[in-house]
């Protein structure tokens, strides 16, 4: 027998090609081994050894398939996030410095742009043009 024979037979007992040709690197083929030759040398790897190296294998698979699984999840999760922050109305959006924020405090825009106008009148027309407007009337309705 050939080696590729070699592996065929023991393919067809339920071996994988990669644990036949392991199984069968003891063997010099250019002697022209039988096949009781062939079933003596991978004797040591038959069995209980073999039946242990496919049950890690099968381990290694089902870690593989969580931890894909996992990254997955983890893709879809981060995806929703994106979409929701680029599904933002930036209509309702307003930005002012962070001085000007800790300033404004806890007043209401229209009470904010009142105080702008008494204390610094020069700055009053850059205020009202970042005054969120869809924003202010879809409060008053």
């Amino acid at each position: 027998m050939n080696k590729s024979q070699s592996i065929k037979l023991l393919e067809s007992e339920g071996w994988t090609k990669a644990d036949a040709m392991r199984a069968l690197e003891i063997i010099d083929f250019s002697t022209n081994p039988d096949e009781i030759t062939i079933r003596r040398a991978v004797s040591a790897f038959a069995g209980s050894e073999l039946i242990k190296r496919q049950r890690l294998q099968a381990a290694q698979k089902g870690l593989v398939t969580k931890k894909s699984k996992e990254i997955e999840k983890n893709n879809q999760e981060y995806a929703a996030k994106i979409e929701h922050w680029l599904s933002i109305e930036f209509k309702n959006l307003w930005v002012i410095c962070q001085v000007c924020n800790q300033e404004k405090s806890e007043m209401h825009w229209y009470e904010y742009e009142h105080y702008i106008f008494v204390r610094y009148p020069d700055l009053y027309l850059s205020v009202k043009a970042a005054r969120p407007s869809s924003l202010l009337q879809s409060l008053k309705d």
